[in-house]
């Protein structure tokens, strides 16, 4: 994970801002006054995330650097949540931050104090050269002053009344705003989100860097269970020498419902199952980037990490059925070759383009939803999952409704 970033924006205030708070962090910050040839984007998303990344993306396939974009504005509860995307050009083709202000000022004039409540709205756009995206939000509520008050910040910040300060932003000194403000509020998710790649990166390098193959396995794993763990012990006998990645899910997009148990315990769980098997290692990266999981973009990251070794993407065949008409499909096939796993039930399968081997692992006939339930009902879990991770599941008293 790269030390510096790109900040898509020619705004010296926000480059003043968010270098503030990245500084310390261990990263330099780059903006597009670095990048004369760099155009501007026009905005036409209908929320700032839409217009966040537009200009994230661009700024990225120019300068081919990890490139962080922000789209902000002023929601305001009396006009509707306007002028919203439109904050920067609200007063139109002449606008600036007087004439904007001036423009909001009147058409609140009849509106009473207390009706005049207001957010600022943040969302910052991660665009990595890999083409993984992520999004931080941060909002700072407060309310629409009758004048401007202060001489600080920029845009609408001298009408934005903070009524647990009693000033407005424009009031308050750069450090303070940096603590409270939309945008610091976003750029921390963004900063900590940066970071965990980096520690991803790290982890990752350190587990799989020296592998001449990598067998990626994911799903909820809610709870791992042995069927998981023959799968993939039968990918190691066919492809050895390769290590197994057990990728837990944040939200599988195919499933109907999240997970039942928490982040944190699915991932401890497959740590003890695969504590005793050399072969195996256990990343936390989708659960770190939160929101549903899509392969193609683990696949992308990780062969952006990983350029040397060959990516596998083992899975039950019933799964592999339906792979043709996942999300980013092309990108799938292209980074990674199949493992088939056939179990009771479910004959192998092979989507026509996609170069795929075929294991009869000798699956057990054990689903995540059979051992809750037999939890539910206060029966052994004796050949069905790990000691360990039957342990886990009483002491943490998981799955019990």
């Amino acid at each position: 994970m790269p030390e510096v970033f790109l900040l898509a924006t020619r705004n010296e205030g926000k480059l003043r801002e968010i270098t503030a708070l990245a500084g310390p962090e261990g990263f330099r910050v780059l903006s597009l006054a670095d990048f004369p040839a760099a155009a501007e984007v026009e905005e036409t998303g209908a929320t700032f995330a839409e217009n966040a990344l537009l200009k994230a993306r661009a700024a990225c396939r120019l300068s081919g650097l990890l490139t962080l974009a922000d789209d902000s504005g002023l929601e305001v509860d009396a006009l509707a949540g306007a002028p919203g995307v439109h904050s920067a050009r609200f007063a139109g083709e002449e606008h600036s931050d007087r004439r904007n202000n001036e423009k909001l000022l009147a058409a609140l004039e009849r509106t009473p104090a207390a009706e005049r409540g207001a957010r600022f709205r943040c969302t910052i756009a991660i665009v990595l050269p890999t083409g993984e995206e992520y999004l931080a939000e941060g909002v700072l509520e407060g309310f629409i002053a009758p004048a401007p008050r202060g001489t600080g910040g920029f845009g609408y910040d001298p009408l934005f009344w903070l009524p647990a300060a009693g000033r407005t932003l424009a009031e308050l000194t750069p450090a303070e705003k940096n603590r409270c403000s939309h945008r610091a509020q976003a750029l921390r998710q963004a900063l900590g989100l940066l970071s965990d790649l980096r520690n991803i990166e790290k982890e990752i390098m350190a587990d799989c860097g020296g592998a001449a193959k990598i067998v990626l396995m994911g799903g909820s794993f809610d709870p791992i269970h042995y069927g998981h763990l023959a799968a993939a012990e039968a990918a190691l006998k066919r492809l050895a020498p390769a290590v197994v990645l057990f990728m837990p899910a944040a939200v599988s997009p195919d499933k109907t419902r999240g997970p039942r148990a928490p982040a944190a315990e699915r991932l401890r769980m497959i740590e003890l199952a695969a504590a005793e098997r050399p072969y195996f290692r256990v990343s936390g990266l989708e659960l770190r980037r939160g929101g549903s999981s899509f392969t193609a973009e683990t696949l992308r990251l990780l062969r952006a990490l990983l350029p040397a070794p060959e990516l596998w993407l083992a899975a039950g065949s019933d799964i592999i059925a339906g792979l043709p008409a996942w999300k980013e499909a092309e990108t799938i096939r292209r980074l990674a070759r199949l493992v088939c796993v056939s179990r009771p039930g479910y004959p192998p399968v092979s989507p026509p383009g996609w170069e795929i081997v075929h294991i009869a692992a000798g699956t057990p006939d054990i689903s995540s939803s059979l051992i809750r339930a037999r939890v539910r009902a206060g029966a052994s879990l004796t050949g069905l999952t790990p000691a360990a991770v039957e342990k886990h599941i009483t002491d943490k008293g998981l799955y019990r409704r």
